[in-house]
């Protein structure tokens, strides 16, 4: 594989990835001495940043890096106001292998929102434009917020590498490639053939808390005009109901396989959701189920007899 370097400024949704810049370390210092307590739970270089001249010295050895094809470090930024978030960036890079890592810290303020999230999918578009093959994201097995992100985002928990390193952790390995399908069924939604799914609602606000409770999902991007929740590689939308597209069942029905029907439509009834049809054998390997939420939206639920 050709080394090649990505692009210095790469746009998302909601965010911007900027090559580090030296006039970047103020902020960046402050950001990690304000947050230092959380940061230092699962990130070892938190307490070797001491100052603003350490920071500096981080954007300097990154930057040598990135000419060296070595390493590609990003700082997030918030569209429109352009707030500095935190980072993320590619590690680990193996030319010949085709393969390499992804990293990201955010400052506590911006968690949860699922900045993170879009980050990383912004950027591994771009390292499979280079001509990756696959891409990992590693985590403390302990830090399930971070280990959240490659979930959402589609990536196969690969391994789990125990007792690594000097901390004793064990680290969870996820990794992604372009051929890879979603399979993690320890999760309630497991994914879709389809891209996007969007469903139109007369009550945003119900349909987006019915998703959240039942499948245990927080939006990637939560708008009055739209909601994303990313599950795998797919895409379920809420949207509005106008008068070309009512609310309610739709000509189409999705189902969306699950790694446990019973328990899937469980979490549905208890997010306030009624069963509309089945849970049904469909034959000898699959059972199907239909939910509807409070705000009228219809779920097909696939599972396992």
């Amino acid at each position: 594989m050709q080394k090649n370097h990505p692009r210095e400024e790469l746009v998302g949704t909601r965010l911007v990835l900027r090559k580090h810049d030296p006039g970047l370390a103020a902020p960046m210092y402050d950001h990690v001495d304000h947050d230092r307590a959380r940061l230092r739970l699962f990130l070892p270089w938190v307490d070797l940043t001491r100052s603003v001249k350490d920071e500096i010295d981080y954007i300097e050895m990154t930057s040598e890096a990135w000419n060296n094809h070595a390493v590609f470090d990003y700082g997030l930024f918030r569209k429109p106001d352009g707030a500095y978030m935190g980072n993320c960036g590619v590690h680990t890079i193996h030319w010949q292998e085709r393969r390499c890592e992804i990293g990201y810290w955010i400052l506590g303020v911006f968690e949860g929102q699922g900045y993170v999230s879009e980050a990383v999918r912004v950027l591994e578009s771009e390292l499979f434009r280079l001509g990756f093959d696959r891409i990992e994201i590693r985590c403390d097995a302990k830090n399930a917020r971070s280990a959240a992100v490659p979930r959402r985002n589609g990536y196969h928990l690969d391994k789990v590498v125990r007792k690594e390193g000097e901390g004793q952790r064990d680290t969870l390995v996820f990794a992604k490639t372009r051929e890879l399908p979603f399979e993690e069924a320890a999760d309630f939604l497991i994914g879709s053939s389809a891209e996007h799914v969007v469903y139109f609602t007369g009550d945003m606000g119900a349909a987006r808390d019915f998703v959240s409770r039942a499948f245990d999902l927080r939006p990637v991007l939560n708008q009055p005009e739209i909601c994303e929740f990313k599950i795998g590689a797919q895409s379920l939308i809420l949207q509005p109901a106008d008068q070309d597209s009512p609310p309610g069942t739709a000509t189409e029905m999705s189902y969306w396989p699950v790694g446990d029907l019973e328990a899937a439509v469980q979490r549905c009834l208890a997010a306030g959701g009624i069963v509309v049809r089945g849970p049904i054998d469909v034959d000898a390997d699959e059972r199907i189920c239909q939910v509807q939420d409070p705000a009228g939206n219809i779920f097909g639920l696939r599972g396992r007899p």
